[in-house]
């Protein structure tokens, strides 16, 4: 800031806001400002400005503890007192009581830093790398990456399948470059990806948008019942895999299976079917799975068969 009074402030460091005002140091010497005003904080019964040749490195600072705005100073080599190791007088004004405190010097406690004793970094070395998924179930998926620091452990995530929302789901041990996902919902399209962390420190992901993981289409629930002494047939179908058709296969006395009914985009729940087309005394088999044509595995697994129904309309007792 340069202000009508010719006070200019050049080093960003030597400024800083506490309590309404502007604190700063200048080539004048300290002083705060409201923004409009500008006033020194040398003149009578202040301190007075002397011995002080670099405002360049000054510095402020507010300590909301002690209520007090304090000014780092860089005395000139001619200064009394003035330290060639640890060359800073820190001035204090009481914010509290609007004077300046007694003047305080710091030495070699405060000023001082030395060398780092190690240059090694301190988070993961690199970031893990490549992604597939084998093994999938209906319920669950074994996903594999290529570590890129073997010391460091990897944060699993994943991908809400419904809500698009990442989470994290585990934290992996060191030097482990797959993970066994369990507890999925069938027919559904997960991702995962993953990135190394160590002491605090976290690497970019191995894929930003994700791995692809499909959960296998679990199979329908099938019973089979004759209805009285008539030869038709009740099916109660369970549809598990919400949205897939239901293929209904039928063996009639041994014959071998074909596709008796296609129930198409089926939603979860149960559901009853009727067979009219058995004749009295034969013997029936029915089996069902669920199906996606745009699944990578269309089929579910088989229902459990419905084995050896003999349709009975003799009406008497079994």
């Amino acid at each position: 800031m340069r202000s009508t009074q010719g006070i200019g402030a050049t080093n960003p460091n030597a400024f800083v806001f506490a309590q309404g005002y502007w604190w700063g140091v200048s080539a004048q010497g300290p002083f705060r400002t409201d923004g409009f005003h500008v006033e020194l904080l040398v003149g009578p019964k202040q301190r007075a400005w002397w011995g002080i040749n670099n405002t360049a490195t000054a510095w402020c600072a507010h300590h909301p503890t002690r209520q007090a705005v304090l000014f780092g100073l860089h005395p000139s080599e001619a200064a009394t007192g003035r330290s060639t190791t640890y060359p800073w007088t820190v001035w204090v004004w009481d914010l509290t009581r609007d004077v300046w405190q007694p003047e305080r010097k710091f030495g070699m406690d405060i000023f001082h830093a030395s060398a780092l004793t190690t240059t090694t970094a301190q988070g993961p070395t690199a970031a893990p790398s490549g992604g597939t998924t084998s093994s999938e179930t209906t319920s669950g998926y074994t996903a594999s990456w290529t570590n890129g620091d073997a010391t460091a452990q990897t944060e699993f995530w994943e991908q809400d399948p419904d809500t698009g929302t990442w989470s994290l789901v585990t934290v992996i041990a060191a030097a482990t470059a797959t993970y066994a996902r369990t507890g999925r919902t069938n027919h559904k399209t997960h991702k995962w990806r993953v990135r190394h962390r160590k002491n605090g420190v976290t690497t970019t992901w191995n894929s930003t948008t994700g791995i692809t993981a499909q959960t296998l289409i679990s199979a329908p629930g099938l019973a089979a019942a004759q209805m009285g002494a008539s030869a038709d047939i009740e099916i109660t179908l369970t549809q598990n895999a919400d949205g897939t058709d239901i293929i209904v296969e039928k063996q009639t006395d041994g014959g071998g299976y074909s596709t008796w009914n296609t129930y198409t985009s089926k939603p979860s729940g149960t559901f009853v079917v009727y067979d009219l087309t058995s004749a009295c005394g034969s013997v029936i088999d029915y089996r069902a799975k669920s199906y996606d044509s745009a699944w990578p595995t269309t089929d579910s697994a088989y229902a459990t068969d419905q084995v050896d129904l003999t349709v009975d309309c003799s009406g008497g007792d079994a």
